[in-house]
């Protein structure tokens, strides 16, 4: 007997947790869909769910993600019933695992769902709906950020109108930089630190390195970001040192757009790059499968240290073969996909005879 009911609630309680978890994001959904936004895609673990130009695909992708990713219709659509559909859900969720508490008492394995799906509910509550921003920037932090202010709220309609031609294929630079522009000086929330960041996928995408810079020194108070944003802050930051440390050990000097030599500012100069471990260290960057702009920075980093050893060839075979890993990745964002092959070739070009 105790037996049982210990696999029952160790049943509800797994049960209510993925129920919750598919909730919240159908949550979303329902909620852009009454706000008029339209469907791009529905990420559980590896499998997607994704509109295409006619009708919907289920891919199996490398990326491992819970998410419902919209676009408004406009740039000025309401993103408040969207954003915070997820904890709509979970709240109804909830109340109908307390209506069973109340109506199944005499039973008590209907008593322990009832009372797993609504303690997951209050769970799931807290943690989307009390604002925080530490490992990621959750919903209700993100509902207080679109409330504040304008701006974060035309950069949080824009990325998401991006993400629909990041799926379609079109690259950063086919977007163009008027679409991916931070309208502002300072990035100080992670609605805003993302937006510098397209800014400097733009502008990386355009070889233009003043550009590129000028848009991340735009992030301010790193350390007050999420750990998602900061990790993807460094990411770019170590990047672009490899980018330079490669050409300089091959001889080569950064040119700017004007047709100048360039030089990384000392504010964002790295001296010892052992003080970034690729997956975990002091300035956070994790190592999510599936990332295609980790996987860029592996083989950048890669290369660099074969470089260091003198092992020309190895470095270059190395890009070669991030070249083909990610070019066989089923991806989402298939414009994501091509910007960062595009990146890859051109270390790669640094190496032709």
């Amino acid at each position: 007997m105790a037996i049982g009911l210990i696999l029952h609630a160790l049943t509800g309680i797994l049960f209510s947790f993925f129920l919750h978890l598919l909730f919240h994001e159908l949550g979303h959904m329902l909620g852009g869909l009454l706000s008029g936004w339209n469907f791009l895609y529905l990420q559980i673990y590896n499998i997607a769910l994704v509109r295409e130009e006619r009708w919907f695909s289920l891919k199996r992708v490398v990326s491992r993600s819970f998410q419902c990713i919209m676009s408004p219709a406009s740039l000025y659509s309401n993103p408040y019933v969207y954003n915070l559909g997820g904890c709509f859900a979970n709240l109804i969720l909830s109340i109908f695992g307390l209506t069973g508490v109340f109506v199944g008492e005499k039973s008590i394995v209907i008593f322990l769902y009832a009372w797993s799906l609504f303690a997951m509910g209050v769970g799931f509550l807290m943690m989307n709906g009390i604002p925080r921003v530490k490992r990621i920037c959750n919903d209700m932090a993100c509902h207080l950020y679109l409330k504040r202010d304008s701006v974060t709220r035309l950069c949080h309609n824009l990325q998401l109108i991006s993400a629909k031609y990041l799926i379609k294929g079109a690259t950063y630079r086919q977007l163009g930089e008027e679409m991916l522009n931070l309208p502002s000086d300072e990035a100080y929330n992670d609605i805003l630190a993302y937006q510098a960041l397209l800014e400097y996928y733009y502008f990386l995408d355009m070889d233009d390195y003043r550009g590129m810079i000028g848009a991340l020194v735009k992030v301010k108070d790193i350390e007050k970001l999420s750990d998602s944003i900061q990790s993807c802050y460094y990411t770019e930051l170590v990047y672009i040192n490899l980018m330079m440390k490669i050409r300089q050990y091959q001889q080569l000097s950064m040119i700017s757009k004007a047709g100048s030599s360039f030089v990384l500012p000392e504010a964002l100069e790295i001296y010892n790059m052992e003080m970034f471990d690729l997956s975990k260290s002091r300035h956070t960057i994790f190592g999510i499968k599936g990332d295609l702009h980790f996987e860029r920075l592996k083989a950048a980093y890669d290369t660099y240290r074969e470089l260091l050893a003198g092992r020309r060839v190895r470095a270059r075979r190395r890009l070669i073969k991030a070249i083909e890993d990610i070019s066989n990745m089923t991806c989402i964002y298939r414009g994501e996909k091509e910007f960062c092959i595009r990146q890859l070739k051109v270390l790669l070009n640094h190496f032709q005879p």
